[in-house]
């Protein structure tokens, strides 16, 4: 799966021009509405195909691989290293959890996004980058 989102990542990075295009799923500081509307103008009908199956796979394989190994990663080194305070594992186990959140979040909202996307979006559309642009934040804040 990793090796599948980097091939897609190269590709999608990649415009008529030889510049690089951002993919919204790695900006840390999140986007605003206005910013990926830009970026998806960018990619163009075939970028924003490419980009869908990037965010397809992210969603369905390795976001859920991702989160599962390290949520069983401190589940192992809490009981390797008898860490017998509960408040320090369950808060460990809330930060990945909270990033998985998130990360399906930004992008179910990145995936309804690029379904319907228009140059000029509805104030549904808005709502949906701006959720996504948050929870971009929110995901590489507990990642």
């Amino acid at each position: 799966a990793f090796i599948i989102l980097q091939i897609l990542s190269n590709f999608l990075r990649q415009d008529s021009h030889s510049n690089t295009v951002p993919i919204p799923d790695q900006e840390i500081v999140g986007f605003s509405d206005t910013k990926l509307v830009h970026i998806f103008l960018i990619m163009g009908s075939a970028g924003r195909k490419w980009f869908m199956i990037y965010e397809i796979v992210d969603l369905v394989v390795f976001s859920p691989s991702l989160y599962l190994f390290w949520f069983v990663l401190i589940l192992e080194l809490c009981r390797y290293e008898q860490i017998t305070q509960t408040r320090l594992r369950v808060i460990l186990l809330l930060n990945v959890i909270f990033a998985c959140i998130s990360d399906f979040l930004e992008n179910s909202m990145n995936l309804i996004c690029l379904a319907t996307f228009e140059s000029q979006p509805s104030a549904t559309w808005n709502r949906c980058a701006s959720t996504s642009g948050v929870a971009v934040v929110v995901k590489w804040t507990f990642a």
